[in-house]
C-alpha cells in the first residue's frame, strides 16, 4: 500500500474578452494549476511566463477584473499592481459580477419588472438560431448600430 500526500491545488483561469466581428467574444486565455497559498508574485510570474513565451504585447492588456482577494488587488504588492507595472494604462476592477447580482436584488419594483422583461426577451431571442437570425434582421432593418447581444443573461 502506498502513501499518497494530497496537496491542495488551485486553478488559475485567465479569460480574454475581445471584439470579434460584430460581437464581443470571451474565451479562456490561459489556465494553470497553482499550489494553495500562492502569492501575487507567483500568480504574476505564471501569467508573465505565458505572455513572454507566446510573445504577446503587454500593452494590449487593457483591463483586469479579479475576485477581490488581497493577493489580487493589494495596493502594495497585488497582482493588479504588478500588471500595471507592465502597462500603466490598464484599468483594474473586482467583483463586477457580484456587484451586478447584488444590485439587481435591491432594484425598485418597476425597474425589477423591466429587467425581468429584458431577460425574458434576451433569453427568447437567444434560445434558437432562427430567433437570433430574425433579431439580427430586425436590427438591420431598423439601421441599428448593433445586431447581436454581447453575452447571454
Amino acid at each position: 500500500m502506498s502513501h499518497v500526500e494530497w496537496v491542495e491545488v488551485l486553478k488559475l483561469i485567465v479569460y480574454v474578452r475581445y471584439i470579434g466581428g460584430d460581437i464581443i467574444q470571451e474565451e479562456i486565455f490561459y489556465s494553470q494549476s497553482l499550489r494553495a497559498g500562492t502569492t501575487s508574485e507567483g500568480i504574476f510570474n505564471s501569467i508573465s511566463n505565458f505572455v513572454e513565451k507566446n510573445d504577446l504585447d503587454w500593452k494590449k492588456l487593457i483591463g483586469l477584473c479579479t475576485d477581490g482577494i488581497p493577493a489580487m488587488v493589494g495596493v502594495q504588492s497585488g497582482l493588479a499592481k504588478k500588471l500595471k507595472e507592465k502597462n500603466s494604462a490598464m484599468a483594474s476592477t473586482y467583483c463586477v459580477i457580484l456587484r451586478q447580482a447584488l444590485a439587481s436584488k435591491t432594484l425598485p419594483q418597476k425597474l425589477r419588472q423591466t429587467l425581468d422583461w429584458v431577460i425574458r426577451i434576451v433569453n427568447y431571442t437567444e434560445s434558437s438560431a432562427l430567433n437570433s437570425r430574425l433579431f439580427t434582421l430586425l436590427c438591420e432593418d431598423l439601421d441599428s448600430n448593433h445586431t447581436k447581444f454581447f453575452c447571454s443573461i
